[in-house]
């Protein structure tokens, strides 16, 4: 319980919000990443700004535990 816990990324690497809740339990955390899905957005007018939206909606995603 006291160790760093390695896990798949959510996204392209397999891994939904539902797999990773249980490192979450009795108050323990864990690294989440995203990395693809996040600087490949699915919009690219605006690269910047579609990266700052696509990092905000995994952010609210993993709060409220589900992922569109």
């Amino acid at each position: 319980p006291n160790q760093v816990f390695l896990m798949p990324g959510i996204g392209v690497q397999g891994a939904t919000i539902s797999d990773v809740q249980p490192c979450f339990a009795d108050g323990h955390g864990a690294l989440v990443t995203a990395s693809r899905s996040v600087i490949y957005p699915e919009s690219q007018d605006d690269w910047q700004s579609d990266i700052e939206h696509a990092a905000f909606k995994l952010a609210e995603e993993l709060k409220v535990g589900n992922i569109a």
